[in-house]
């Protein structure tokens, strides 16, 4: 298949997913994955703009970010974009082969045009990394090993002696972040470790349902869940790199505040660092980056 049919299947299935995760997104919510972000409602139009941006960047041959001020609701939001998503849909597919191929203006700058290029948005997201990661997911998936040496690399925490489990000290006691899950194969008969699914706390009920809502296919929950903030990962369905940014997320749910992960990656010499959708610190919820970029990450 070569990139455009790959893309527009790409691009159709995923606007699916984010249709449903705008439409979870509770009315009036003032919800910000840091206090320096922008709230759910505004990563959300910011999702809207950008797509309805490229593909007339794609078409015309020139990008320009103007986007609509911010609809008062939610639900106006959610209805766009759906509305868009449909036409945008039907456009990546008129899209003539010598634009898909050729150049455009990128802001002043001459780039490829085609999405697989590296096509960036005004707000720093790669979006051909989709499809790179795309690419990637049938290679390194995680598994009950790097569950370990990324639990066992966090600050203060100890595997639970006896089960596949994973807690951090917090003012003298053991807080559970990642375990194994315990599945009830058989009605009525003890619950057996399932080694290809593990459990993560999340930092609330709203982050689990964000969670659940941006990827089935990775995330789940069952009833013994209802109510509790944790969801379940299919190691299968997620790289390491998805796996390291999901257990961190859930090892700071449970850790003292005042300890950090004392990490940095290096950067190259004379390299700018890139502003964030969310804002300087933060960044947008789990699904949001998910849908960016094709893994899971939570702010900071």
């Amino acid at each position: 298949m070569s990139d455009k049919p790959m893309f527009t299947t790409f691009w159709t299935n995923e606007s699916k997913t984010t249709a449903k995760v705008l439409g979870r997104i509770p009315e009036g919510s003032d919800y910000r994955p840091d206090p320096k972000s922008r709230t759910a409602q505004q990563i959300a139009w910011a999702i809207v703009c950008e797509e309805k941006m490229i593909i007339e960047a794609l078409e015309s041959g020139k990008a320009e970010w103007a986007p609509p001020p911010l609809p008062a609701t939610m639900k106006e939001v959610a209805d766009t974009y759906e509305k868009q998503s449909a036409e945008i849909i039907g456009r990546w597919q008129a899209l003539p082969a010598a634009q898909w191929d050729g150049q455009l203006d990128f802001f002043g700058t001459a780039r490829p045009a085609s999405p697989d290029q590296h096509l960036p948005a005004p707000d720093g997201i790669d979006r051909a990394a989709d499809l790179r990661t795309e690419r990637r997911r049938t290679v390194s998936m995680a598994t009950q090993a790097d569950v370990r040496r990324i639990a066992l690399s966090l600050p203060e925490t100890d595997e639970v002696e006896g089960r596949f489990a994973f807690s951090v000290r917090n003012k003298g006691k053991l807080k559970r972040f990642v375990w194994v899950w315990m599945e009830r194969v058989v009605p009525k008969k003890p619950r057996v470790p399932q080694p290809k699914v593990i459990g993560v706390t999340t930092a609330s009920l709203d982050d689990k349902e964000f969670l659940l809502a941006s990827d089935p296919k990775k995330f789940f929950t069952e009833p013994h869940y209802n109510g509790y903030p944790a969801v379940l990962v299919r190691l299968p369905a997620v790289t390491a790199r998805d796996l390291r940014e999901v257990i961190t997320e859930a090892w700071r749910c449970r850790a003292p505040k005042e300890l950090e992960i004392k990490k940095k990656t290096p950067r190259r010499p004379g390299a700018t660092r890139r502003k964030r959708a969310g804002g300087e610190r933060g960044g947008p919820p789990p699904v949001f980056v998910a849908y960016f970029s094709g893994r899971q990450q939570r702010p900071t």
